[in-house]
């Protein structure tokens, strides 16, 4: 059976809100466009990015994981350098054991932290490539 972006969102949204980083992250696991606005919690934003139709679906769905950045000297502040690497680490572990019927996950690109703009966060970035057996 054929499924549509949103229903591929919503099932990695559900393998990793039970994934161990529910229990890891201080904050939420949320679909795209679901974050509280201003959330200075360590989120994770589950979004399809693209795909591709055919007997075998393919695509990538995004996870991007917002960890807050801490002080340093006063009102400056920095990448949570430990926090990421752990997260990212975790994140690794998490996509290496990700299993359900009729999927096979593979990372596109390397798991790695950027600078959210205009925000005291940083955010682990993680593409998710499925392949799903429509037959």
């Amino acid at each position: 059976m054929k499924k549509t972006g949103s229903t591929f969102e919503k099932e990695v949204f559900q393998l990793i809100r039970d994934s161990p980083l529910k229990s890891t992250l201080s904050g939420g696991i949320y679909r795209d466009g679901m974050r509280p606005f201003n959330s200075h919690q360590e989120d994770a934003i589950v979004s399809f990015l693209t795909g591709i139709d055919g007997q075998f679906q393919r695509g990538i769905v995004n996870i991007n994981i917002f960890i807050p950045d801490i002080e340093f000297g006063g009102q400056n502040k920095v990448k949570n350098i430990a926090r990421c690497n752990h997260i990212e680490e975790l994140c690794q572990g998490v996509i290496s054991s990700l299993k359900k019927e009729g999927y096979r996950f593979t990372l596109d690109s390397l798991i790695q932290t950027f600078k959210a703009e205009e925000t005291d966060q940083h955010f682990v970035n993680v593409k998710l490539r499925f392949d799903y057996v429509t037959f």
